[in-house]
């Protein structure tokens, strides 16, 4: 039984829109690359509604936020073991992307890979046998001439007294608090558990996950009407904005195909549900910011755009609709407005199905 979808957030910071599937035979997944920006309730929120979540690869985490969440659930500790640490991201966790180099120069063996240490037990196992902690003066010895001890002289003991030992034994101890939940590797644990599950994986940050790209999947997109990511480049006029019942003074945006687009090529996304449409109810005007302007030029992709470049969005303009949306129970109530945009903006990002949820009826084109 194959992966059944893989749910990315596009251009929403509202971490309470996923997409859950409570059937018997599914398991829903919530998985988080950027942990450091995740808050703490939010995970706690998760959890406490019996989410599981999945720190995938290629993380970094902040060890003490891990342990102030398995505190936070001392009156629950069950619920801990639904938070999912990647072997990985525990190897990284104090010396990140160094970590296999100092397993390289402690001779801990010949035959050390990267590959190795993500996907074998041993390699873990190894971490927490202290090989050289019995004689720390032959630790020291082992580390003399060693590049990566100058690199961590350069850039930590200007800031902090750097102890080795001391930072190994961290590593260790938190190893004794997380050892049930780890887990081999992000997509190693996928495909484990969705030959016994349908699983639906909602990607909690916009970041890109390669090593779920080539997972057998659907890949879904969730996009909200209203843009309110940072930095927002088609950004509402504050009479706009109060249009649409937003202060002035915060970041709200129209729909950016420009960036929508390169999101779902690069994340090999097939639906895009729109989210918010109702938003836009009584609207004259829509827009759809479809090309940037730069430097006298324009551009449907954005990297084409340098940091520096002044970006100004260009608009394709839709007729609205005077008519409250969410509540119709009839397809043939649905406004011909509301039809035309969404085929368009299924045009301009070039996905294969965009659908539309209201209350009690499912658009699908």
């Amino acid at each position: 039984m194959g992966v059944k979808s893989i749910v990315y957030k596009l251009n929403s910071e509202n971490f309470k829109e996923f997409k859950i599937d409570n059937s018997n035979n599914s398991e829903t997944l919530f998985i988080i690359r950027d942990f450091d920006n995740i808050e703490v309730k939010e995970i706690l929120r998760l959890l406490k509604n019996n989410r599981k979540i999945l720190i995938s690869d290629h993380s970094i985490i902040d060890c003490e936020k891990i342990l102030l969440i398995k505190k936070s659930l001392i009156e629950n500790p069950h619920l801990f073991k639904n938070l999912f640490i990647s072997k990985e991201v525990y190897l990284k966790t104090w010396f990140h992307n160094d970590y296999y180099d100092i397993l390289k120069e402690l001779e801990i063996t010949n035959l050390l890979s990267v590959d190795d240490i993500i996907k074998s037990e041993a390699f873990t196992r190894i971490v927490i046998k202290l090989k050289f902690f019995d004689c720390p003066s032959y630790l020291l010895k082992c580390l003399d001439s060693s590049l990566f001890l100058k690199k961590l002289s350069l850039e930590s003991f200007k800031v902090f007294k750097f102890d080795l030992v001391e930072e190994f034994n961290k590593l260790v101890n938190f190893y004794k608090e997380v050892e049930a939940n780890l887990v081999t590797s992000t997509s190693i644990f996928i495909e484990q558990n969705s030959k016994e599950y349908d699983i639906v994986c909602n990607v909690v940050d916009n970041l890109v996950y390669e090593d779920l790209i080539n997972i057998e999947s659907s890949k879904i997109g969730i996009a909200s009407a209203l843009d309110i990511t940072e930095n927002t480049v088609a950004q509402m006029t504050p009479f706009e904005k109060h249009q649409v019942n937003f202060p002035a003074e915060s970041s709200v945006g129209w729909i950016d195909v420009v960036d929508l687009k390169y999101k779902i090529k690069k994340m090999n996304i097939d639906t895009l549900y729109v989210n918010g449409l109702e938003l836009y109810n009584n609207l004259e005007e829509i827009k759809v910011c479809s090309e940037y302007g730069f430097n006298g030029n324009r551009t449907k992709s954005p990297q084409d755009i340098d940091e520096c470049d002044s970006v100004v969005p260009l608009y394709s303009k839709f007729d609205g609709w005077q008519k409250e949306i969410l509540d119709i129970q009839e397809p043939s109530d649905v406004p011909c407005e509301l039809l035309y945009l969404i085929s368009e903006i299924k045009k301009l990002t070039s996905v294969n199905e965009i659908v539309v949820l209201l209350n009690y009826l499912e658009i699908r084109l």
